[in-house]
């Protein structure tokens, strides 16, 4: 039966008039029996719906059917149950989610932490070996890292012993090298120079030029005394134009101009000075010249930045590179800075004849922007005066 006073099987929503058959519901005997009355009808005997009894039959099937099978699980419980003996399960000492408490379960012994237990090391006899395996290498690191003095990292150091220059061509041990020099002091590590400069000039530029060796000479650059390093570094100056413009090599130069001596300083200046156009026009050059105009004496800066602007059309393509334009702002400063009009004019005549690039490119770009703010900043009418 369904509800009385429904005009027909007709919904309104909205201002649409849209025809949906309305979903029949069963209703209790009390209901059946106030709407019969309420119509004036007859009341007739009631029964069940057919859609309750076909569904109370299905479930009642279905449950005579998996009897069997619950029964036949529960045995085969019982039997195992019976041959394994009781079985406990032992949680994980930490659990997935940390900010939820873990289970409770069997006591079960907890992981040492790492505080409590010192970091296993390398045995004697097994350093080399280890530096040439790449989870070896980073191993025997740990090792020097956390060496409790002095004397162990000698240890560890000594099995490095006549394997320096076999160590430069190894992708992995060249990284032990490197954590020896700066975890060690300086006097205890002139194994390694003596053992590169040894070999001669040629092998120590040679040693410049490679991937990994690069990285050893730039460390022991870093870290070692000037004195344990005049042998080192004369090798290197010797052939200082071809390393400048090597891919690998440049790192090695920037790194004399950087932390050598004053006299190798003045010595690689003089000699960039002389190759300057070279030098200049070659991206891995700029980077030389650039750490030069940075790191150089004064007297040597102002002379390299007379230099750039000596060439005609030098200083514009130097702003154009991705290294050479650090040198470029580098020498607007230097000639600012000395109070050189003329210097400095000259320069900005340069970069006002290749505005036209310098605006396309993002480097040009910084020039002129350091350019711009030489110009405001100065106190000079005569740098103010030109403009781009």
């Amino acid at each position: 039966c369904t509800s009385a006073g429904s005009a027909g099987n007709l919904q309104l929503n909205g201002d649409r008039r849209q025809a949906t058959p309305l979903r029949p519901r069963l209703l209790s005997p009390a209901r059946i029996t106030k709407l019969h009355a309420s119509e004036g009808l007859e009341q007739q005997p009631l029964q069940q719906p057919v859609q309750l009894e076909s569904l109370h039959l299905l479930q009642k099937q279905q449950q005579q059917q998996q009897q069997p099978q619950l029964q036949l699980q529960q045995q085969h419980q019982q039997q195992n149950s019976q041959m394994l003996g009781p079985v406990s399960f032992q949680v994980c000492p930490w659990p997935r989610d940390r900010s939820t408490p873990s289970l409770q379960s069997a006591p079960s012994t907890q992981l040492p932490s790492r505080e409590s237990t010192p970091p296993p090391t390398p045995r004697i006899g097994d350093i080399w070996k280890l530096a040439r395996d790449p989870h070896g290498c980073r191993f025997v690191q740990d090792a020097f890292d956390n060496a409790c003095s002095e004397a162990e990292r000698l240890a560890f150091a000594s099995e490095m012993h006549g394997h320096v220059w076999a160590a430069i061509q190894c992708p992995y041990a060249n990284y032990v090298i490197q954590k020896c020099i700066g975890t060690m002091k300086a006097h205890n590590v002139t194994f390694v120079i003596d053992e590169i400069t040894r070999r001669g000039p040629a092998a120590t530029c040679k040693a410049a030029r490679n991937q990994y060796g690069c990285r050893i000479l730039q460390r022991l650059l870093e870290q070692c005394l000037p004195q344990h390093l005049e042998g080192l570094v004369d090798g290197l100056l010797s052939d200082a134009l071809r390393l400048s413009m090597h891919i690998y090599g440049n790192y090695t130069m920037r790194h004399i101009m950087e932390y050598g001596q004053a006299t190798h300083r003045h010595r690689l200046v003089l000699l960039l000075q002389e190759y300057i156009l070279e030098l200049g026009t070659d991206e891995k050059g700029g980077a030389v010249v650039a750490k030069a105009l940075l790191h150089a004496s004064p007297s040597d800066q102002c002379m390299l930045a007379s230099a750039v602007l000596a060439r005609p059309g030098l200083l514009a393509t130097m702003s154009c590179m991705r290294h050479g334009h650090f040198a470029s702002e580098a020498v607007l400063r230097i000639a600012c800075s000395t109070g050189d009009c003329g210097d400095f004019e000259q320069a900005c005549l340069q970069l006002a004849e290749g505005s036209v690039r310098l605006e396309g490119s993002r480097f040009g770009r910084s020039v002129l922007s350091v350019l711009r703010q030489l110009q405001s900043a100065s106190t000079s009418s005569a740098l103010r005066t030109f403009e781009l």
